[in-house]
This record gives C-alpha cells, sequence and structure tokens, in this order.
C-alpha cells in the first residue's frame, strides 16, 4: 500500500513539474528512471542554519541623500522612544535558500514559522530532486509559497560558486531592499551547504554595493549627452558570431602584470591587446602599445589618461568606453567608440539596440574588457594582471601603474580581508567588490563558453572556466592573420554617421518624474502593515530591479527615470529594513514605519526638485558642485535607544533582555 502511495505521490509531483517548472522537469528526465528504482526514506541527518545580516549604516558607506534620510528617520525614532535590538526581532526573512530536498516537513513548518517571500531550493542535480518526489507534497509547498504572492526558485548545482552567485542574482533582482535576515537552510547535502554558506558569508555585504546612486545617475545623463552628441561620436557594435582567428589579451592592472609583463611583449605582435583602464600605463612604459583602451568610469578616468597622454604617444590607441565616460578623458585618444551599460540612465533613452551595449560589463573595467573580447569574436581569449585580489592583503596594482605616481596618491586602497582559492593553487586575498567582479567573470565565461578557450595567466584569484596558464609557459601558434587588418575590421564595425541623440526630451522627462513621484508615493501611502515583508512587493512593480540588471530596458523617459532614482531609494530601503526588523518593541513596528515613510516621502520630494532643475530644461545638467555627494566628515547618525541588560525584553517573552535577544550584545 505504501508503495503505492509512494508511486501516485510521485506521479503528481511530476506532474507538478511538468506543467509548472518545465526547465527544471527536462532535467529531471535527465536524471532518468533509474533514480526511481531506488528510492527510499529520507535520510536523518541534522539540520542546521546561517542567517546573513547587512551591516549597520557607516557615513563613509553612504551618499548624502540616503545618510541624511536616514539622521533624520533616527532622530524621529528616538525621540518617539522606540529602543532597537542589534540583531533581527524575529526570523521572519524575505528570502530563504534551502540546500536539500528530502524533507518536505519540516521545509513546510519552515515556510509557516519565518513567512518567506522568495524561496530557493538547492539540490545538486536533477537525480538528488526527483528522490525526494515519493515522500515530499511539493504541490503543498508550492502553495504555501503561492498563497503569500512568493516566488521558488530551484537551482541544480553542485558547484558553490556558481550557487553562491546564482542566489545573490535571485536576490539582486527580485528585491535587494529586503536582504536583512536572509537565511540559509541546509537539510542535506551538507558539505556542499557548507561551501555555499562561507561563500555567502564573505558575499553578504555585496547587496548594499553597486545599486547606483541618484547624484551619480545625474551626472552620467549629463556626460552622455554631451559624448554622444559630439559631431564625431561613434558607437561600439556587438560582433560575436564572427571568429577573428588572432587571441585577445585582455590585460588588467593587478599586481601580478609586473610578473606576467615580459610575455605579454614577447607575443604582443600575434594577439589583439586590450588594455583596461589603469593598465594602460604599465603597458606603455615597457612598449607595449594596446589596440584597444576600455574604460567604464565616470569619474576618475581623465588625470590617468591625461598622464599617459603627456608621456608617451598612444595615436594607436582606439578608446572604447562607456558613453557616460568623463568628456575630458576622451580628448587625449584619436579614435573613439561609445558602448552602452544596460543598469544605466542613458541606455533607455539613447540605446537604439542591444548591440550597443556590452553584457556583464561590471564591476570593474576589466570586466567590461573580457565583455569586449568575447561580443567582437574572439575565440580564444588569455587574461593577464587579472587579479581580482593579490597574493598579499597589502598589495595593489602593478608597480607602473598610476596609483603609484605622485599623481596617484590620493587612491585609497581598499583592504583584501576575504580569503580564496587562487589560480595556480592555495589560496590569495580580494574583497567585496572584486569577489562580485569574479562571480560576472565565471558568469561571462559560462555564458560566452560554447567554442571560446579562456586562459588565465594572472598570479591572483581563480577564475572557475579559465584554464591556469602561467606566462612563461605561453606558445600561441602563427596564424599567418595580419593584426593590423582584425583591429582594422573591429573599428570599421563601429556605427558612425547616426544622430545619437538629437535634441534633449526635457519636457517629456520632466513629466516621467511627476508620473512617477505620483506612483511612488502612492504604493508608499497603501502599505497598512510595515510588519509584513509583503509590502515590499507592490514598490518592486516600480523599482523594477531586474531592469538593466537581468533584463534590457525598454527604450522610455520612464525607464530612465526610474533607474535615475531607485539606487538611492533601494539604499534608503536597505536601511529601513535594517531598523524595522531590529525595533525592539512590536507594538512599536508601526509607529517606525510611519516615520521612515514620512521621511522617505520628503527626501524623495527633495531629490524630485533636483531632477526637475537638471533634466527638465534643453541639455542635461549634472547637480550643482555645492550639491554634498558625502556627508560631512563631522556629521554622524544618533545614538539610538537601547534596552537594560536587566529590563525585561520587550518581546514578551518574560525573560530579562540579556536573556533573551540581547545575547546577542
Amino acid at each position: 500500500m505504501t508503495g503505492n502511495k509512494n508511486r501516485d505521490l510521485r506521479a503528481r509531483n511530476l506532474e507538478l513539474f511538468r506543467r509548472g517548472v518545465p526547465d527544471i522537469y527536462a532535467r529531471l528526465e535527465e536524471a532518468g528512471q533509474a533514480v526511481d528504482e531506488d528510492l527510499g526514506a529520507p535520510p536523518a541527518e541534522r539540520t542546521y542554519s546561517a542567517r546573513f545580516t547587512v551591516k549597520a549604516p557607516a557615513r563613509e558607506d553612504l551618499d548624502a541623500h540616503t545618510f541624511h534620510f536616514l539622521q533624520a528617520v533616527l532622530r524621529r525614532a528616538t525621540d518617539a522612544g522606540i529602543a532597537f535590538f542589534t540583531e533581527p526581532r524575529s526570523p521572519d526573512t524575505y528570502f530563504l535558500v534551502v540546500v536539500g530536498a528530502s524533507h518536505g516537513g519540516r521545509l513546510l513548518a519552515l515556510l509557516e514559522r519565518i513567512r518567506p517571500l522568495c524561496v530557493v531550493v538547492v539540490v545538486p542535480d536533477g537525480g538528488a530532486l526527483r528522490r525526494s518526489f515519493d515522500n515530499v507534497d511539493w504541490t503543498a509547498i508550492f502553495r504555501a509559497v503561492r498563497t503569500r504572492n512568493g516566488e521558488l526558485h530551484f537551482l541544480l548545482e553542485d558547484d558553490a560558486d556558481r550557487v553562491s552567485a546564482n542566489v545573490w542574482r535571485v536576490l539582486r533582482k527580485t528585491n535587494p531592499a529586503a536582504a536583512d535576515g536572509f537565511t540559509v537552510v541546509a537539510h542535506d547535502h551538507h558539505d556542499l551547504a557548507r561551501r555555499i554558506i562561507r561563500n555567502l558569508g564573505d558575499e553578504a555585504q555585496l547587496i548594499v554595493a553597486g545599486l547606483g546612486f541618484f547624484h551619480d545617475e545625474m551626472l552620467m545623463l549629463a556626460n552622455a549627452y554631451r559624448n554622444l552628441g559630439a559631431a564625431n561620436a561613434r558607437v561600439f557594435k556587438r560582433t560575436p558570431d564572427c571568429d577573428r582567428g588572432l587571441p585577445a589579451f585582455v590585460i588588467g592592472s593587478g599586481p601580478s602584470l609586473d610578473w606576467a609583463i615580459d610575455a605579454v611583449k614577447a607575443h604582443a605582435g600575434q594577439a589583439v591587446v586590450i588594455s583596461c583602464g589603469s593598465a594602460l600605463r604599465p603597458l606603455v612604459r615597457n612598449g607595449i602599445v594596446p589596440d584597444f583602451q576600455i574604460e567604464i568610469e565616470n569619474i576618475n578616468v581623465s588625470p590617468l589618461t591625461t598622464q599617459v597622454a603627456r608621456e608617451h604617444d598612444i595615436t594607436g590607441v582606439t578608446l572604447v568606453t562607456a558613453c557616460t565616460v568623463d568628456p575630458a578623458a576622451v580628448s587625449v585618444f584619436d579614435d573613439v567608440a561609445y558602448f552602452f551599460r544596460k543598469a544605466l540612465s542613458p541606455y533607455p533613452l539613447f540605446c537604439r539596440t542591444e548591440d550597443w551595449s556590452l553584457p556583464l560589463p561590471d564591476p570593474t573595467v576589466v570586466n567590461a574588457g573580457l565583455s569586449f573580447a568575447q561580443v567582437t569574436g574572439f575565440r580564444d581569449v588569455y587574461l593577464f594582471g587579472v587579479d581580482f585580489g593579490s597574493q598579499l592583503p597589502y598589495q595593489h596594482h602593478a608597480k607602473d601603474a598610476f596609483h603609484h605616481t605622485p599623481e596617484g596618491t590620493s587612491f585609497k586602497h581598499v583592504s583584501y580581508d576575504i580569503e580564496v582559492d587562487a589560480n595556480f593553487g592555495g589560496t590569495c586575498f580580494t574583497d567585496r567588490g572584486l569577489f562580485a567582479a569574479r562571480d560576472n567573470a565565471v558568469e561571462a565565461i559560462r555564458v560566452y563558453g560554447d567554442g571560446r578557450r579562456y586562459f588565465n595567466c594572472s598570479d591572483g584569484v581563480a577564475i572557475h572556466g579559465a584554464r591556469p596558464t602561467r606566462p612563461e609557459d605561453l606558445a600561441l601558434p602563427r596564424t599567418g592573420i595580419d593584426k593590423r587588418s582584425v583591429v582594422a575590421d573591429i573599428v570599421g564595425g563601429f556605427e558612425s554617421g547616426v544622430s545619437l541623440v538629437g535634441t534633449w526630451p526635457g519636457d517629456a522627462v520632466g513629466n516621467a518624474i511627476e508620473d512617477y513621484a505620483g506612483r511612488l508615493k502612492a504604493c508608499l501611502a497603501a502599505i497598512d502593515d510595515f510588519g509584513d515583508k509583503a509590502f515590499y512587493q507592490p514598490l518592486m512593480t516600480i523599482l523594477r530591479p531586474q531592469m538593466g540588471y537581468l533584463d534590457s530596458p525598454e527604450r522610455s523617459t520612464e525607464s530612465a527615470v526610474n533607474i535615475l532614482f531607485r539606487g538611492t531609494l533601494f539604499g534608503m530601503l536597505i536601511f529601513v529594513e535594517y531598523y524595522l526588523s531590529r525595533v525592539a518593541d512590536p507594538a512599536h513596528v508601526e509607529r517606525f514605519g510611519n516615520i521612515a515613510r514620512d521621511e522617505l516621502i520628503r527626501r524623495f520630494d527633495a531629490l524630485k526638485e533636483l531632477a526637475l532643475v537638471g533634466l527638465g530644461g534643453e541639455a542635461p545638467r549634472p547637480l550643482s558642485p555645492s550639491e554634498p555627494v558625502a556627508a560631512a566628515a563631522g556629521e554622524a547618525l544618533p545614538k539610538l535607544l537601547r534596552i537594560g541588560r536587566n529590563a525585561a525584553c520587550p518581546c514578551g517573552s518574560g525573560l530579562k533582555y540579556k536573556h533573551c535577544h540581547g545575547k546577542a550584545d
């Protein structure tokens, strides 16, 4: 009888996945019937969990608008007598990652207890998921998630690096504002789970990075309009399906470039050399003139390019740069082509085809260089100085890089405090931003993997999909292909002679700003329960976090306006969630939520007026130099009210604070 029940449940589960998750069902079919013949009760493994929290806000990590928003919110909360815990008050979470699929009863109980709105189930392969079909009622699990209008994702993957990268992509495209407190629970596959948890712990602060902010977007719109409006402006165009016949050297300025520079010089005549950002100076100082120079930053580029142009002849170098670059950085190059970045506000205003953009060009210029090599038809790509970190925590950049010159002394070196696998074995060190850059490089190699080979000649972080290759072992075949003709063919494919920007649509942008403000305020006003994280869901339909991240924005002023505001809005909402979840007394949650809503609307109104002044006229203007990018060094967030250690815990447990939520202190 039990066997019949198991077979019936298995059949229902298979049909559920066939109809509801067809891509996962295809993987289940690949696992085959052999799996079904060896099903049994799930192993009685111990369940363990990890919870990840966002770092408390600090002035130096925030733009001025977010800082002053938090300052006002916390002052009002303090005046209202609202106290805060140091850790989240309840186990509720927006995001739940479950490793293992064998324990449906445990999972259902967990869903009821912590009320997640986005659940990611991780299993090593289709067989592991299919084995759960005899004892897990997946219909009940689907129903429990979707009753709250939640999302259920499946990752069939046994590589912890790819799992953690994909978890972050799900989180980033779904609701980065609610990242604080996301939870991982391991029911089985504990070795895989430990590696995933280690990775996610290293990456936990990445969610607050790379979302963009208002001041930056205003500047980039002004830069793009000026750059693209030039009479001789040209745009890059993808040609991924051709085969250039020569390899591409993608050069970063990591410390190991010093070790590899002789090999690069010896083989530069047999490869197209793509210099990324500050790699330009080490190359030309060593007699290597790159074929292409890649830039993505909108500030702090012109000092580097001007210095190199003053010291060396770079007339043979073609600059391929984001259209948002500082116009002063462009003037030292004779040949320039612009590309678009989908996550930035100029894309939906000016980019007429996705072929004018680079895929996965962030967060570092090396990512853009790798992307350029991939979508211009290079089948063999060699990475030099692409360290994404360093063998020693205090090392940064090749010795001839701008950052080691007197003009570059203002460069602030970040701390390499994350230990990761090194390219040639052992370990090395990286930081949050470079960790994300490594993940995006791995994803780019996966996406553009067919028919291509990648060689990592850098003595830095291991990059999955790129073969470790020592520079001294490099042996390139003689192809007989003229490198100059390859470069000329690429440059000749750039679009020119087209009107890229035309008249600035000031009135349309102004109307779109007013419309956006109305919809955002109406959505905020409709929130009636700040204790249920479901209040974020309508907001995400306005902020659309997936737009420009995974999905190409539609060409419209509405999309541009959303990108203009949403980075700073996300920054504010991330810390609304941070403090909402730490309000000590549950009875004060709504009061704090109302304060945060009032101040969010007040701060957004100030941003809206700045945007209307800067963008509503005949041409976009960056913010006035008097408008601060960051809060002044002397400013601080208010000191929060805390609970006395011997006071009753406000959560209602009946315990003293020091024996309850105060344990975290």
